[in-house]
Formats: structure tokens, sequence, C-alpha cells
């Protein structure tokens, strides 16, 4: 998705990792999920401002929009982005447009 903050258009990207056997990292309990936002400038040679990771702990339920906030989150805090501009960031994404989920009836 596209954020226009002061002059500069930024793209914002989520990827979602589920792995079949828990990954065990030296610093944590295992995980069976990542979630990775990318924050980069939308101009070429596009070029990565910030990143952030939020990871699913084996005894968690994988919930995509909770690993969106917590990656989205933790990319700002790396970004150095200020309270408005972060403000920007989030209204963008709650304003997002969702793909219509399927109801069976």
């Amino acid at each position: 998705m596209l954020v226009r903050l002061n002059g500069s258009v930024y793209t914002m990207d989520f990827h979602h990792v589920r792995f079949d056997e828990p990954q065990c990292d030296t610093l944590g309990p295992p995980i069976k999920a990542q979630t990775f936002c990318f924050i980069g400038i939308h101009k070429p040679p596009c070029s990565s401002v910030a990143s952030g990771v939020a990871e699913c702990s084996v005894n968690d339920q994988f919930n995509k929009e909770e690993g969106r906030k917590w990656s989205l989150k933790r990319a700002l805090q790396a970004g150095a982005f200020n309270k408005s501009e972060r403000t920007t960031f989030w209204k963008t994404y709650h304003n997002r447009n969702r793909k219509a989920k399927s109801s069976s009836v």
C-alpha cells in the first residue's frame, strides 16, 4: 500500500511466513509463524527505509491482523518516524481496502 508523507511516497508491504515445524531460536520459545512489514521509498530505485517482524510462538494462535499490527509498530520504531508521520502510516493502514470475505449462507 502507498503512504503519502511530506512530499514523498512510501510503500508499506506485509509478508507472512508459516512453518511446518516449529523454528527454534536461542533467544526465545519456538515459533510457528512470522509477519514482516517493509517500509520503503516508492521512487526508482526503490530503497528500504525500515522493517519490523512479529513472531508467533507455538503457544499462540496465528492471527494475520495481529502480526501486521505488531510488525508495523516495530517497523515505525526502527524507521525513527515522528508521531505525526507514524499517525499517517497508521491511518493509511486502517483505511486500506480489504478483500471482501466470502460468506456462506
